[in-house]
């Protein structure tokens, strides 16, 4: 999966289901489990930086943030919060 579609999906999902949706937030981890620890870092952390990303911004962050954080440290594995 490359930072293009991990871009979309997250900016899809956090506007239309918000940033604290249980179901779309364990559908969009098990999606990242098989992309590279670059594409992730960089498909995520555009959030935060990218002028035009920034409509929602608080709920495409938090939702983002959330993900990166729970990945162990950019490698693509989850743990299980």
């Amino acid at each position: 999966m490359d930072r293009q579609t991990i871009i979309e999906k997250i900016r899809d999902s956090a506007d239309r289901y918000g940033a604290s949706n249980p179901q779309q937030y364990k559908q969009l981890v098990s999606r990242y489990k098989n992309a590279s620890d670059r594409e992730l870092f960089f498909g995520l952390f555009t959030f935060f930086y990218d002028p035009d990303l920034q409509d929602n911004a608080y709920q495409r962050q938090q939702l983002a943030g959330t993900i990166l954080f729970v990945s162990e440290k950019g490698s693509g594995k989850f743990d299980n919060r």
